[in-house]
């Protein structure tokens, strides 16, 4: 497979007070901080997350007064224009890091680099991490539609200030962030530091970043919440047996979200389509990043897999649907 040159963006989000600034001071520490531009988004009109890892990198860039995900998406354009012009000067920059405010949508952003036509051929999405705070009682959370995209748009969700939080309901928060995420690396952090940090680094650092490599493993089963209410986040869990028909499985993924692509959170898979490796397909809400092929499978199993994550809608329609087109997917579904 043909490495991507193009710069990883790798978009830090989660909700309101959860420790991201604090993950973020860490891990510059662990990395190269010459290397890595970091953009901090203040929802308020004054800054102050960038004095919080000053002592790890002095200069970064803040954007204040709104969210990135909306009022400032062109402020983030500016800056990430500005970052590719240093690129061109002989800059050395590996990668970008972006902080969202605590009431962010990823997606959006993520639709930014991959839609705008300087950032697209310059810039690509190296995964999405999310921190949810371990002492919240996640209850009043749900509710939030903010917290719900951060949660279903993570590549790795890190639960924090678990030194301090009641282990039981920590565990439960855990089970509950894999029920909305199936797809979705967890971590714990104490202080800042990651468990496991040195799987997590790699992961993070990954040459063609979690999107396309990395993720892959953590595709396992999960039984699919099954409610009516436009409140309710359920996963569906499906793999095939035989060789899926890309062309076939596109159409029916275009008429998909066409038709509900504001209920679908997440979409994640490997597909063997025949090839040594499979396709691996990944999508947040209405944006499907650009399909990658794999030279070879990452692990023994070689079945096709996929994980959908809906909201608002009976994950028993997409089943069926998906059974109606499969005399032309060509591979036999199982629901897991």
């Amino acid at each position: 497979m043909a490495t991507d040159t193009r710069i990883p963006v790798i978009i830090l989000t989660g909700f309101l007070g959860s420790g991201k600034t604090t993950i973020l001071a860490h891990v510059m520490e662990l990395i190269d901080p010459a290397r890595t531009e970091i953009i901090i988004n203040e929802y308020g009109s004054v800054g102050l997350d960038q004095y919080l890892i000053q002592q790890v990198k002095e200069e970064t860039h803040v954007l204040k007064g709104g969210c990135v995900c909306c009022q400032l998406r062109n402020d983030l354009v500016t800056v990430l224009q500005q970052v590719a012009n240093r690129i061109d000067s002989g800059e050395r920059i590996d990668r970008v890091i972006i902080e969202t405010s605590g009431l962010a949508d990823p997606a959006p952003i993520m639709f930014t680099i991959y839609t705008d036509p300087m950032l697209q051929n310059r810039f690509r999405i190296g995964g999405v991490i999310t921190t949810v705070d371990a002492t919240t009682t996640h209850s009043h959370l749900a509710p939030h539609p903010e917290w719900i995209k951060q949660i279903t748009s993570a590549d790795w969700v890190i639960i924090t200030k678990t030194d301090i939080a009641d282990q039981h309901a920590a565990a439960m928060l855990a089970r509950q962030i894999s029920s909305m995420n199936p797809s979705a690396a967890i971590y714990t952090a104490k202080n800042g530091h990651i468990n496991h940090e040195k799987e997590f680094l790699k992961d993070l650092l990954s040459l063609n970043g979690r999107g396309n490599l990395v993720w892959q493993k953590h595709l396992t089963s999960s039984t699919a919440d099954h409610h009516d209410s436009k409140e309710t986040t359920a996963s569906l869990s499906l793999r095939f047996s035989g060789t899926v028909n890309w062309s076939a499985f596109s159409v029916w993924l275009s008429m998909l979200l066409h038709a509900h692509g504001e209920h679908i959170l997440r979409i994640k898979g490997l597909l063997d389509v025949g090839s040594p490796g499979p396709i691996v397909l990944n999508g947040v809400q209405h944006i499907v990043h650009p399909p990658i092929h794999l030279s070879e499978w990452p692990d023994e199993d070689t079945v096709s897999r996929l994980v959908i994550i809906v909201r608002g809608i009976d994950p028993d329609r997409i089943l069926d649907s998906l059974r109606i087109f499969s005399r032309f997917i060509g591979a036999t579904l199982v629901k897991v």
